[in-house]
């Protein structure tokens, strides 16, 4: 499956489980590029950096499109890669500066991917509710959703605020979306290739954002 991104950059098709229904879904925010040293505006400002990524191929793929070099490794060793020079940076949301702020110089919002958090219950039991009860659950996840946006607003507020004046990162938002979008397009291509099926369903959602 394929990520989510407010960006647009990569979709990630969630396909209906016949197992189980989804109650809410739970922002966790847009993953983006922070680096130790350089700017990150167009993916040329990638080419020959050594970036950290998740063990996924669509994480490596994305990266080799971009110029940048896929570097796998656990998240617990980003601080110490970076800080070391194993790695020149890494991607993630925002929050993760609460972690690495203090070997960060640049979080540069490109926001290539999002991953939905999603709230869901077995259809089993959630046949076996009444009317009523599954108007309550139904209303209580679509007031947690609402809460935990607002919370995530609030966290990630945080995080930033002692990212740039305690450890001094530097906000980059004037990002070229447009020419990360135009680079990773060999994905969708390869994609409506290889598999169809999926790729359908990646337009389906292109053509609604």
């Amino acid at each position: 499956m394929y990520h989510a991104t407010r960006s647009r950059v990569l979709l990630r098709p969630i396909r209906a489980c016949a197992s189980v229904r989804t109650l809410s879904m739970l922002d966790s925010g847009a993953r983006s590029f922070y680096t130790k040293a350089t700017a990150i505006r167009t993916p040329a400002d990638l080419k020959g950096l050594k970036i950290r990524t998740m063990d996924s191929q669509m994480a490596i793929d994305m990266m080799n499109c971009l110029g940048g070099s896929a570097t796998v490794m656990g998240y617990s060793d980003i601080y110490t890669g970076m800080q070391q020079g194993v790695i020149d940076g890494a991607e993630n949301n925002v929050t993760a500066l609460r972690d690495h702020g203090d070997v960060t110089k640049y979080y540069c919002f490109d926001e290539h991917t999002r991953i939905p958090d999603m709230v869901v219950i077995a259809s089993s039991v959630w046949n076996k509710f009444s009317d009523e009860q599954k108007s309550i659950v139904s209303e209580c996840a679509a007031t947690a959703t609402e809460e935990y946006k607002d919370a995530w607003k609030k966290f990630e507020d945080e995080v930033l605020d002692k990212a740039v004046n305690q450890n001094g990162v530097e906000l980059i938002k004037d990002v070229d979306i447009a020419a990360f979008q135009a680079a990773v397009q060999p994905i969708y291509d390869n994609l409506k290739t290889s598999n169809p099926t999926t790729y359908a369903v990646v337009e389906e959602i292109r053509a609604m954002a």
